[in-house]
C-alpha cells in the first residue's frame, strides 16, 4: 500500500485535483443572460462555444461613446457574472459593435 499512495497522489494532482472553477450550469448561464438583458445596457449576450469564461455582448448605442467606458461596462458584466454564477476564474467580456466587429474586451479576474 505504501507504493500505491505516492502514485495516487501524483495522479490526483496531474488530473487537475486543484482545479478552481466547476462548470457553470446552463440554468445559471440562462438566468444571468436574462438578468443582464433586463437590468443592464446589454441588448445581446452569448457564451461562445458554451464557454464559462467568455461572454460576447452588444449594448445600447449610447454605451459606445468611448472605448474606455465600454471596457468598464464589460468588466462590470464579468463581475456580475462571477457573482451570480459562482464562477471564480478569469472572465473575458467581448463587446461587439453593430457592424459585428470587436469594440473592446474587458477582463475580470
Amino acid at each position: 500500500m505504501k507504493k500505491i499512495l505516492p502514485l495516487l497522489t501524483i495522479f490526483i494532482i496531474g488530473c487537475g485535483g486543484g482545479s478552481s472553477s466547476p462548470k457553470v450550469s446552463e440554468e445559471k448561464k440562462n438566468a444571468f443572460k436574462d438578468w443582464a438583458i433586463k437590468s443592464t445596457a446589454v441588448t445581446y449576450l452569448e457564451f461562445p462555444d458554451n464557454s464559462d469564461y467568455s461572454i460576447w455582448v452588444k449594448m445600447t448605442a449610447d454605451k459606445y461613446a468611448s472605448k474606455q467606458n465600454a471596457e468598464i461596462i464589460a468588466q462590470q458584466i464579468g463581475r456580475y457574472y462571477k457573482t451570480q454564477t459562482g464562477y471564480d476564474g478569469m472572465v473575458i467580456t467581448t463587446v461587439w459593435d453593430y457592424n459585428n466587429k470587436i469594440f473592446v474586451k474587458g477582463k475580470t479576474k
